[in-house]
């Protein structure tokens, strides 16, 4: 398709993305609210989890 990148190529920019543009790799989710991808540690996302009683 032309005007479209390749997966392949947004792979390869990813990086150069800064990290504000990069989504969190952990997501607290809960039945109220959408998830929340703001972790970036596993630990604190699942601690975060139990206190919201979330997973």
């Amino acid at each position: 398709m032309r005007g479209h990148l390749s997966t392949a190529a947004l792979l390869a920019l990813a990086p150069l993305l800064p990290p504000a543009a990069m989504a969190a790799p952990f997501c607290l989710e809960t039945q109220t609210v959408p998830p929340q991808c703001i972790y970036f540690d596993a630990r604190d996302c699942s601690l975060e989890a139990l206190h919201q009683h979330g997973s």
